[in-house]
């Protein structure tokens, strides 16, 4: 079992959407990714809203990830949270 596996947002659902806010929500991302998922390469990773977004409270989560095998595979992964 791992009891920490995953990511919890919920910590910054009160926090002003701001660059403190994405780049504390990037860092946990990317703490993760290299945490439980040995198999990728992170290329990019944005996190962010336009205005209309912030208003609304929305947030976007962009990822680029290569598979460390040898088909290198690269793939892109878009999350809007609400």
């Amino acid at each position: 079992m791992l009891p920490d596996y995953g990511l919890s947002l919920r910590k910054y659902v009160f926090e002003p959407l701001d660059e403190v806010t994405y780049f504390l929500i990037k860092t946990d991302i990317l703490k993760t990714l290299y945490k439980y998922f040995k198999a990728i390469r992170v290329l990019t990773v944005a996190v962010g809203a336009t205005v209309e977004q912030a208003d609304r409270g929305e947030l976007s989560i962009s990822l680029t990830l290569q598979l460390v095998s040898d088909s290198k595979e690269v793939f892109d992964m878009e999350v809007n949270v609400k």
